[in-house]
């Protein structure tokens, strides 16, 4: 043992105890690097944005992703589903300045509705 800062203190349970604090650091760091992964990958919409592998679109909420940062109006796009758009939508790129630049393959699909 050895005297530090007036009290006695155990080299062996205070490495130990280093040790553990260090860990369970690296644990809670270690969680942070799976939510550090592309934000919109829970969104539903799978795909690269590629020619080769477009963008999936399989809903309203996945078309109305198009234009946002993570999709940009220039990428690919494959339709899986018939889209209804009954009810409140906004149009793709609107207020941005920019409109659709990319391709929007829309698989023998149809997106229609009553659009309000």
């Amino acid at each position: 043992m050895n005297t530090r800062y007036g009290a006695r203190w155990n080299q062996a349970a205070g490495d130990k105890r280093w040790i553990a604090i260090l860990s369970s650091l690296a644990l809670v760091l270690s969680l942070f690097s799976f939510a550090g992964g592309r934000a919109y990958a829970d969104s539903g919409m799978s795909g690269e944005g590629t020619a080769q592998n477009p963008w999936k679109v399989t809903n309203q909420f996945t078309l109305s992703l198009i234009g946002s940062s993570n999709y940009p109006l220039g990428g690919y796009y494959l339709l899986k589903n018939d889209i209804d758009l009954t009810g409140d939508w906004t149009p793709i790129g609107l207020g941005s300045g920019t409109g659709f630049t990319g391709t929007f393959d829309g698989n023998g699909h149809k997106i229609g509705g009553s659009v309000d």
